[in-house]
């Protein structure tokens, strides 16, 4: 139950992100959709990396290839923000510090409340 808890979760937590996307770059006269799809795209590439560390961790011991991962995704989601936005590389940085902090924040909060749920 918790698991289908947490597929729920991040269902709801896909818009939020494109939301975050749309205030961060509210100047740019793009639509919430392209911001979405946009978002679609970042998060695929997030759960195929992370199906592959899930299936490679079951074969290999991690180890020092641990931060591998999250590494490849802040950077994958780095150069995806500065090729699709057009900003300067420091706007960039910083508005994805920024879009990431609020995130993790909202995606601790969610996983907590789907452990709750599922958990009842």
């Amino acid at each position: 139950r918790i698991f289908s808890a947490f597929s729920k979760l991040m269902f709801v937590l896909l818009p939020l992100f494109a939301l975050l996307l749309f205030l961060l770059y509210r100047g740019s006269d793009r639509y919430f959709t392209e911001h979405l799809v946009f978002t679609l795209y970042f998060h695929t590439v997030a759960f195929i990396g992370t199906g592959l560390r899930l299936v490679t961790g079951l074969f290999l011991d991690p180890g020092p290839f641990e931060l591998v991962l999250p590494i490849f995704l802040i950077g994958y989601l780095a150069w995806a923000m500065h090729t699709v936005y057009g900003q300067k590389w420091g706007w960039t940085v910083l508005k994805m510090a920024l879009l990431l902090t609020i995130y993790f924040i909202l995606l601790l909060l969610g996983f907590a409340v789907a452990a709750v749920i599922g958990a009842l």
